[in-house]
């Protein structure tokens, strides 16, 4: 099963967190891009509309490799500057203006519900077994890996973080850079800790000392005492067990959890203290579910005739990738190509 090629095969919808209230300052955007990541999209929209950058807000960033629909806000902006947009948008990419409205703040990351995803998907032999599969992350949650997709072109973020770390090759100097290799051995380590917890069937199950994740992102620590409801919950999917983005202010896990949290960074090639104060990778630091719920229930649809591919339909919400339910479903994606969503 292979993800089939081209943008209109990956179509990403962003489910706003709520809706323009219709006035302010703030002009609001809904556009269909393709061909274009958010970044190109940014920078052309701040170049239209005369506006620095700082002053563009957005939900997600979305990649280019895909048609995908996001909010964006432009502070001071004017709707007739819209028309000269397609000028300053790279060569081979697209945008669409589906709404203007006006907004009183600007749009920040993580201000969105979710995505919803549409994927044409062929070579499927047996539909039945994929669909079953579909219910048991439906029922159970999936991986929330970052996947390669966050350690740079073929990886090199990664590679470079390693280096650094290993006294190979100095740190950037570029802060931009820096906060890539960063980001890149954040996600090493979380990744390693998600397979480590699936290989001890420790996703759904707490131990003490795990730091859990209230489905409106509040935090508290797994205690003895509370363990057994705990773990009813986590099967119930109303919290979630989370892995650390090391940091200095990532909330910490404590005893036998806070050892073995430890240990994986360990093994992932990046210890906890490369990421505190003064360290290379110095970050603020976070905590992220383990697991992920899909918004809706997902959807396969058969094609009209045989030799045509599938279409798989699902909702994921903020910082989840597409990519990893792909994976965990054995669909092959192009490594070259793989979208993603925030």
């Amino acid at each position: 099963m292979h993800l089939v090629p081209g943008p209109e095969n990956f179509v990403v919808e962003e489910i706003p967190a709520y809706e323009a209230c219709g006035e302010g300052e703030h002009l609001h955007v809904i556009m269909r891009k393709r061909d274009c990541t958010t970044a190109r999209l940014v920078a052309a929209l701040a170049t239209a509309c005369q506006v620095p950058q700082r002053d563009i807000g957005y939900a997600g960033r979305k990649d280019r490799h895909g048609i995908t629909t996001q909010a964006l806000t432009i502070r001071g902006g004017d709707a007739t500057r819209l028309d000269h947009l397609s000028q300053y948008l790279p060569p081979g990419a697209s945008a669409e203006i589906i709404a203007v409205s006006r907004h009183r703040n600007k749009l920040r990351i993580g201000h969105l519900r979710g995505n919803h995803f549409h994927l044409r998907i062929a070579g499927i032999d047996q539909p039945q077994h994929l669909q079953a599969q579909l219910d048991q992350l439906h029922t159970h949650g999936i991986l929330n890996h970052y996947g390669p997709q966050r350690y740079g072109r073929d990886g090199r973020n990664l590679s470079r973080a390693l280096g650094v770390v290993n006294g190979e090759i100095p740190l950037p100097r570029n802060r931009q850079q820096r906060q890539y290799l960063a980001d890149a051995a954040q996600a090493a380590v979380f990744d390693h800790i998600v397979q480590q917890r699936h290989n001890q069937g420790l996703t759904t199950q707490a131990m003490v000392g795990d730091v859990i994740m209230l489905d409106n992102g509040a935090c508290f620590i797994a205690r003895d005492e509370d363990l057994e409801q705990v773990n009813r919950r986590l099967l119930a999917g109303s919290c979630s067990c989370t892995g650390p983005l090391p940091g200095a202010a990532c909330m910490p896990a404590e005893g036998a959890a806070k050892d073995h949290e430890e240990n994986w960074c360990q093994q992932a090639h990046f210890p906890w203290r490369s990421f505190q104060d003064k360290a290379p990778f110095h970050s603020r630091g976070d905590r992220r579910r383990i697991t992920e719920r899909f918004l809706v229930t997902p959807q396969l649809t058969t094609p009209d005739h045989p030799e045509a591919p599938y279409t798989l339909s699902f909702a994921l919400g903020p910082g989840a990738y597409a990519t990893s339910v792909l994976s965990q479903l054995g669909i092959r994606a192009d490594e070259r190509s793989q979208p993603h969503a925030t």
